[in-house]
């Protein structure tokens, strides 16, 4: 009996060993997270992105993360570009209604950056490094250029300015983490 009550003990000390290790390597690549998003310039955006996906739990490299940011703006965008075409069904203004158009097609544009994009994450050579560059580059711009049609004379507001704004940041902390990348891989001081 006492040998049976010793074997559960070191099983339970066990079990508990091992589950705190599991927390403490949780932890750590939350930790991880950290680490990266405050080398952007928005942390708490970068942040919650990455930790809202599962996967985030189990990664822990900087590539990782960047697919995660990448998989987690594609349905924002999508839901975007779904917005600009509830849009532009409701409105009756001309000028507004080309503004949307526009942006639809920008949008489209978008995805198809981020669709690139994510299958550019794992990039070894000088060459891969810029392309990625360019297609996160080439999203970002999409916001920018979106806006753009709503200054034009004659002018109008954007019903989408924040998120447009929301997404041209997103780009940047994207951008952001690919030159992390590109830096620890070649070892830049400057990062």
């Amino acid at each position: 009996m006492a040998l049976k009550i010793q074997n559960l003990v070191i099983l339970l000390a066990l079990f508990t060993s091992v589950v705190s290790s599991h927390v403490v390597q949780r932890d750590s690549d939350r930790d991880l997270v950290e680490e990266l998003c405050n080398r952007t310039s928005n942390a708490t955006m970068c942040s919650s992105l990455i930790k809202s996906d599962p996967r985030s739990n189990s990664t822990s490299d900087n590539r990782g993360f960047l697919d995660i940011l990448i998989d987690q703006t594609i349905p924002i965008t999508n839901a975007t570009n779904s917005h600009i075409l509830h849009l532009f069904n409701a409105t009756t203004d001309k000028v507004t209604k080309e503004c949307l158009h526009i942006c639809d097609e920008l949008y489209e544009l978008a995805i198809d950056d981020l669709q690139h994009a994510k299958g550019l994450v794992q990039f070894k050579s000088r060459d891969s490094y810029l392309f990625m560059l360019n297609a996160i580059g080439d999203f970002g711009e999409r916001p920018v250029q979106c806006e753009e049609t709503f200054k034009e004379p004659p002018s109008r507001p954007s019903p989408i300015a924040d998120i447009d704004t929301y997404l041209f940041n997103l780009a940047d902390v994207a951008l952001e983490i690919v030159d992390i990348i590109q830096c620890n891989r070649t070892l830049c001081s400057n990062n």
